[in-house]
C-alpha cells in the first residue's frame, strides 16, 4: 500500500509506503490524525488517485477493486455485526464474493482454527464476550484473504497478553505476505514497524526495537514508553541490563536466575 501526496483537511503532502510481509504500529497521542488516517486508507473518506493498493489506485470508478484488497475493522459497536448467529455472520462475504458452500465452510473451519476459537461456530454473537466480538471482526476481515488489514484502534481493547497473541497470530499471516497497519495508542515492541504521528503529520518510521533509544522523541510528541521499557532502560543505564524489555517476567528472570 502507498500513499501519494495526500492533502486532506488537516493532512499536507503526505508521502508513505507499506511493505508486505511487516506489521505496522501507527501511534499517536489523542487527536493527531490516526482515525482519520484509518478512514482514509480504508476508503471510508474518499480520495482520488492517492493512495494505492496491489497496484490499484482508490478512485471512484475503483473503489470496489480497491476495497476487495484490503481487510477493515474498526471499534466494536452496536452496528458491527448484521447476523445474530457467528457461522451466518462469516459466510456472508464469501456467499457475496461467490464462493461455493463447500469452499466457504472450508474457509470458515480453518480461520477459526488458526485462532484458536473453533468454539465459536456454534455460538450466537450475543453469548460471545467483548473481546470475543472484537476478534470476530478481526477473523472476518480476514476470509476473503486480503492484501493489506487495517485495525483502528482495535489491539487497544484486549488485555495485553491477548494482545500479544492476536500480534504473533497475524505476524505469521504477515510472513505469507500480508501488510498489517495497526493504529493504537500502545506502543508494542512485537510490531516490526512504528509509525510515529502528531498534529496530522508523519513524524517519522521506526524499527521497533529501536525506537525507545531516544527518550525525547515520545516526550515531545505527547508519547509515554510503557513502563517495563523505560525500567529497563535505566537499569542498562547502570550497567545492571545489557538489553531492553518488553516484558516483566523475562526481565525479572534475567535479573534473578
Amino acid at each position: 500500500m502507498e500513499v501519494h501526496n495526500l492533502d486532506y483537511k488537516d493532512f499536507r503532502n503526505i508521502n508513505i509506503s507499506f511493505n508486505s510481509h511487516t506489521f505496522y504500529s501507527v501511534v499517536g497521542a489523542s487527536n493527531c490524525g490516526k482515525t482519520t488516517f484509518f478512514k482514509l486508507l480504508s476508503s471510508l473518506i474518499p480520495t482520488n488517485n492517492v493512495i494505492c493498493c496491489n497496484n490499484v489506485f482508490l478512485n471512484d470508478h475503483s473503489c470496489h477493486d480497491y476495497i476487495v484488497n484490503i481487510g477493515v475493522v474498526e471499534r466494536l459497536n452496536s452496528h458491527s455485526f448484521i447476523y445474530k448467529k457467528v457461522i451466518n455472520e462469516m459466510q456472508y462475504p464469501l456467499k457475496n464474493l461467490g464462493y461455493n458452500e463447500s469452499k466457504i465452510q472450508d474457509i470458515i473451519r480453518k480461520s477459526l482454527s488458526f485462532f484458536g476459537v473453533s468454539y465459536f461456530l456454534d455460538k450466537s454473537i450475543c453469548e460471545l464476550k467483548t473481546a470475543e466480538k472484537q476478534l470476530l471482526l478481526i477473523i472476518v476481515s480476514l476470509l476473503h484473504s486480503p492484501k493489506v488489514l487495517l485495525l483502528d484502534s482495535v489491539l487497544d481493547y484486549f488485555s495485553k497478553k491477548e494482545r500479544n497473541n492476536i500480534i504473533v497470530l497475524l505476524k505469521k499471516l504477515c510472513s505469507r505476505g500480508l501488510t498489517v497497519i495497526s493504529f493504537t495508542k500502545e506502543l508494542d515492541a512485537l510490531s516490526d514497524k512504528i509509525i510515529l504521528m502528531d498534529k496530522y503529520s508523519i513524524i517519522g518510521e521506526y524499527d521497533a526495537s529501536k525506537i525507545y533509544e531516544d527518550d525525547k522523541l515520545f516526550y515531545s510528541h505527547n508519547l509515554e514508553i510503557p513502563f517495563i521499557i523505560d525500567l529497563s532502560i535505566k537499569l542498562k543505564m547502570y550497567g545492571l541490563l545489557d538489553k531492553e524489555y518488553s516484558n516483566m517476567k523475562e526481565m525479572v528472570d534475567d535479573l534473578w536466575p
